[in-house]
C-alpha cells in the first residue's frame, strides 16, 4: 500500500516543505514540521510519537516518502484531514471536495449519517457524509511503514478520580490559565491581539487574563444590531479595562445580503467539508474589519468559545440511578435534538454511534458506572464530537481570511 496526498491550494494555512525524498504538508507551528522531518528521515516513528506527545500546539501534518508515510492531527483537529482508500493506495487530503473531484465514485452519501448530521449539525466518529471518505480523529497518528497501516492515539482524555476541594481547583485552574496565556503572549508579542467581546464570562476571561499578564497591543470588538445588550455590556467592560473597542454593524438587512454573496458561498464550501455545518459567528464582522483595514495579516484573534466546555457548563444534573442507558439517553437528549420530529426515529442507530464514540475513551461503558465516570464520559463526548468538530470549526472563519488565531 502507498499513501498519496491531495492539497487544496485555497487553504492558505497549509504549507509545503521538502527534504530530499520527503514531501511534507503542514498547518500550524513551522518548527514542529522541521523537527518532525528530521526524525522522519530516519523513519524513527517512536521518536516522532514521543515528540508529539509533548506538544500541545495547534498543528496537523502529512509526511510522505517512497517507503513510509505518516499523518497526524492534534487534540482538537485544528486543521482537519480526510482520506479514502483504493485497491492500492490511501489518499489523504485537507479537502473533501478535492477527493470528490478526483474520485467521482465517492459521491455516495450515507443516509443514516445524513440524518445524524441534521440532528447534531456534525457527523459522528471518523465519518463524513460520504460512505467512503473518513476523517482523522482528534489526537490521532496514522503511519504506513512498509505494508503496515497503523492508527495510534497520541492524545486522549484520561479519567482520573481525584477528590479536590474548591480552593485547590480554583488555584489549579488559575495556574493553567496563566501558563496558557503567558505562552500566547510570548509567542505573539509582535502582533496585535483582537478579542471578540460578547460581554459574557468566556470572552471577558480571555480579555482579563491578557491584561493581567501584561499583553500590550490589545483591541476588542463586538457586532450585531446597534445598541444590542451584549454589545453595550461589552463596551462597558472594554471601557472599564481601558481597552480599545470597535462595534461592527451586522444588522439583519446587511446579513441577509451578505449571506447571498459569493464570498459567503466560497467560505461555506471551505468550512463544511461535509462533516460540520459552517460557523458564521464572526464571519461578517471579520470580513468588514478586513475591508476597513482594522485587522490585517499581523493580527491574531483569541475568542472564548470553549469556555462553557472547560467549566462543565454543558453537564446535566443527575436525579436517577446511574446506568449505561441513562448515559446514552442523556447524551442523545442533549445533542440530537435539532430536528425534533426525527428525534426518536433513529435511536437505535444513534445509540450505536454514541457507543462507538465512547469506545475511544479509557472507560468501558459496559462496566458499572458511578457519578464520576458518568460525567467524564459526558465530558469526553462533548470534546470528541461537538468541540472538535462544530466549535473548533469556527476557526475556519479566521483561516478563510488568512488570519492567525489561538
Amino acid at each position: 500500500m502507498k499513501i498519496n496526498y491531495i492539497n487544496d491550494p485555497n487553504l492558505k494555512k497549509w504549507k509545503k516543505i521538502s527534504d530530499n525524498e520527503i514531501k511534507c504538508f503542514y498547518a500550524g507551528e513551522p518548527k514542529y514540521a522541521f523537527d518532525i522531518i528530521k526524525y522522519f528521515s530516519d523513519r524513527n516513528f517512536k521518536v516522532i510519537k514521543n515528540y508529539l506527545k509533548k506538544k500541545s500546539s495547534f498543528f496537523s501534518i502529512v509526511c510522505i516518502s517512497q517507503n513510509s508515510s505518516f499523518i497526524y492531527v492534534d487534540h482538537i483537529r485544528s486543521y482537519p484531514l480526510f482520506y479514502t482508500k483504493t485497491k492500492k493506495k490511501y489518499i489523504f487530503s485537507n479537502s473533501v471536495y478535492k477527493l470528490l473531484k478526483k474520485f467521482k465514485r465517492l459521491n455516495i452519501k450515507d443516509d443514516r449519517l445524513t440524518q445524524q448530521f441534521f440532528n447534531c449539525s456534525y457527523t459522528l466518529n471518523d465519518r463524513t457524509l460520504f460512505k467512503d471518505i473518513r476523517q482523522i480523529n482528534p489526537g490521532e497518528l496514522i503511519y504506513l511503514d512498509g505494508q503496515n497501516f497503523v492508527k495510534e492515539k497520541i492524545f486522549n482524555l484520561k479519567f482520573q478520580k481525584k477528590k479536590l476541594d474548591v480552593h485547590t481547583i480554583e488555584k489549579r485552574l488559575d495556574e493553567i490559565l496563566n501558563e496558557v496565556f503567558i505562552k500566547i503572549i510570548r509567542k505573539n508579542k509582535n502582533k496585535k491581539i483582537f478579542v471578540p467581546l460578547s460581554g459574557g464570562l468566556d470572552s471577558r476571561l480571555v480579555l482579563s487574563k491578557l491584561i493581567e499578564l501584561g499583553a500590550k497591543n490589545i483591541s476588542s470588538f463586538s457586532y450585531g444590531n446597534p445598541y444590542n445588550s451584549d454589545a453595550m455590556r461589552a463596551k462597558r467592560i472594554a471601557n472599564r479595562l481601558q481597552v480599545n473597542w470597535k462595534f461592527i454593524d451586522t444588522t439583519k438587512e446587511n446579513s441577509e445580503l451578505f449571506y447571498k454573496s459569493n464570498i459567503r458561498s466560497k467560505y461555506s464550501l471551505m468550512a463544511s467539508n461535509f462533516q460540520s455545518i459552517p460557523s458564521y459567528l464572526d464571519f461578517q464582522a471579520i470580513y468588514l474589519m478586513k475591508k476597513k483595514k482594522i485587522i490585517n495579516h499581523n493580527s491574531i484573534i483569541i475568542n472564548g468559545q470553549t469556555g462553557d466546555f472547560l467549566s462543565g457548563g454543558h453537564l446535566p444534573k443527575i436525579k436517577k440511578k446511574i446506568t449505561k442507558d441513562l448515559l446514552l439517553n442523556s447524551i442523545h437528549e442533549r445533542y440530537f435534538r435539532l430536528w425534533l420530529d426525527k428525534y426518536n426515529k433513529n435511536k437505535v442507530n444513534d445509540f450505536a454511534s454514541i457507543e462507538e464514540t465512547l469506545s475511544h475513551s479509557s472507560i468501558n461503558i459496559n462496566q458499572p458506572l458511578n457519578k464520576e465516570k458518568f460525567y467524564f464520559l459526558f465530558f469526553f463526548w462533548e470534546w470528541f464530537e461537538r468541540q472538535c468538530k462544530y466549535v473548533c470549526n469556527g476557526q475556519r472563519v479566521y483561516d478563510y481570511f488568512n488570519l492567525d488565531w489561538e
